[in-house]
């Protein structure tokens, strides 16, 4: 059971930022459809994604026997599904009518997801466990840049790299030297990343930041690669692994769409929401993986 809330709560964790994401105003999802109709077709999607998120995390909760042994508790999830309502709600408005709607459904969420954590004393157990969080919320950070613009999306990319590299830190010291040796790669890639997104910043230094970048993309391939042949996450993480591959490689044909004029924006767009799933899904699973295993370990002890 401490495994299914461990996966509900990260699902809540996650929906909840993609919302505070598509919160802030620095960035043009919508490109050239948003400016002819005024109705910002991506950042709907995003935001519907994180109201799906969140639903399936609380259509996990109410199930826990957690829940239903702490009568007290379940309010805190009546006033998380007024927070989704009043995303839902936000997606109708426009300007900053819609900005104060959304970042008020998001602190909303935010506190009930901390009462309701209190209520039923749950915590993310174990180190493992707690950096393979940081890796899934440090990479939605990362991602989100392909589907913001402007400064602040580079800034919060930043972070989320810091919060990814601190993540496999916790995370390496409970894997096999196979999956050890993934995620130390994958640090490698995380280093080049920070390198490009600065050089990112600089004027005319953009070529210099692809190619950064690109180097970075293959080193991150091999770590993943290492990852899924990890014995210490069992079938469950070495799929998420594998998902994980497939991201990145999906990411890696939408920078590529990314040169084309105009359509281009888009395909990225677009493709980085799909991306922003998998990334999800494929956490979610090494989690999952990691969570079985030390619940396995402490068993046989």
């Amino acid at each position: 059971m401490k495994q299914n809330l461990t996966k509900s709560f990260t699902l809540l964790i996650g929906g909840i930022l993609i919302l505070l994401l598509n919160a802030i105003p620095d960035h043009d999802l919508g490109g050239l459809v948003a400016a002819a109709s005024g109705f910002d077709m991506q950042s709907t999607f995003v935001a519907l994604i994180g109201i799906v998120l969140v639903l399936a995390a609380v259509s996990k909760i109410v199930k826990a026997d957690e829940l239903n042994s702490r009568p007290d508790a379940k309010k805190f999830v009546f006033i998380i599904l007024g927070g989704i309502l009043a995303s839902f709600i936000a997606l109708f408005l426009n300007g900053s009518t819609q900005i104060i709607a959304q970042v008020l459904a998001v602190i909303v969420l935010l506190v009930a997801n901390k009462l309701l954590k209190g209520a039923i004393n749950f915590t993310f157990g174990n180190t493992a466990t707690k950096g393979a969080l940081w890796v899934l919320i440090g990479g939605l950070l990362f991602i989100y840049k392909e589907i913001g613009g402007g400064i602040a999306f580079k800034i919060i990319a930043l972070a989320g790299i810091v919060l990814f590299f601190l993540g496999l830190g916790k995370l390496v010291d409970n894997l096999d030297q196979e999956g050890a040796k993934g995620a130390k790669i994958i640090r490698v890639a995380l280093i080049l990343l920070i390198v490009a997104t600065f050089l990112d910043m600089i004027p005319l230094m953009g070529l210099f930041a692809g190619i950064v970048a690109i180097v970075a993309f293959f080193v991150e391939l091999t770590g993943y690669l290492r990852l899924k042949s990890s014995a210490a996450i069992g079938e469950i993480g070495q799929s998420g692994a594998k998902v994980l591959v497939v991201n990145m490689v999906l990411l890696a044909v939408a920078s590529l769409f990314g040169i084309i004029p105009f359509v281009g924006d888009m395909v990225v767009g677009a493709f980085s929401i799909l991306g922003l799933i998998l990334w999800v899904v494929g956490w979610l699973r090494v989690e999952a993986g990691t969570a079985t295993r030390m619940v396995s370990t402490a068993t046989a002890a």
